[in-house]
């Protein structure tokens, strides 16, 4: 396995450029790679219209390493994370996100990376039959295939994919990051509730919506 001038092996982290959750997960573990000095880590965004280039010098300016490749079609971005995996001599690939853990994977077997880590973010992805199979494919050529869940993992081995390779790593949240927060009574609270997704079928907010008129019902 190939290593930098400090001995330690080069990882690229590759999720969409959308900023989505899987994006803010790739930008934890670089940062947390970059304290802990364990790895060399490159962060590798796939172009999407809604990129921002402030929030990308602003991940630039936290000293994280990054990258953008084009998303308008899946053969350029396979083409350039190939040219980056080989001119960073990658020792690792790690692919965040439906439909990026595809991409990024083929990208990866192509500039022939050692070892291929595919990362699951959600339940309710949108498999067609083909990408199904040619994920069942790519998962004989993967090293491990992560849920963030154990929902997300027992979802995977129902999609087919081998069981010895599936591991559920659960989302966690850094709790000293609003250590600084002000506190506020309970009875000085408003009664909102807040729902930490984006608006999109699979994240389900009408049930949400539905449980509270249901429970508001049930306070009268």
């Amino acid at each position: 396995m190939q290593k930098d001038s400090l001995n330690v092996p080069r990882v690229i982290h590759f999720v969409t450029g959308g900023f989505s959750g899987a994006t803010q997960v790739a930008v934890d573990l670089c940062l947390a790679a970059n304290t802990s000095q364990a790895m060399s880590v490159k962060l590798v965004l796939r172009q999407k219209r809604s990129t921002d280039a402030l929030r990308v010098k602003a991940l630039q300016d936290r000293g994280i390493d990054v990258q953008l490749v084009p998303g308008w079609s899946h053969l350029a971005t396979i083409l350039a994370l190939k040219r980056i995996c080989h001119q960073w001599h990658a020792d690792i690939l790690v692919a965040h996100g439906f439909s990026e853990h595809i991409w990024g994977r083929l990208a990866g077997l192509w500039a022939k990376v050692p070892v291929l880590v595919h990362v699951e973010h959600n339940s309710r992805e949108r498999y067609t039959p083909w990408r199904l199979k040619l994920c069942q494919w790519l998962a004989g050529k993967t090293a491990a295939i992560v849920g963030v869940s154990e929902g997300v993992k027992s979802r995977l081995i129902e999609l087919g994919f081998p069981i010895n390779k599936c591991m559920a790593i659960s989302n966690g949240i850094d709790g000293s990051k609003f250590e600084t927060a002000p506190s506020m009574a309970w009875s000085d609270r408003q009664a909102h509730v807040i729902m930490a997704s984006r608006f999109a079928k699979q994240k389900d907010q009408p049930t949400l919506i539905q449980a509270m008129r249901i429970r508001a019902c049930l306070w009268r």
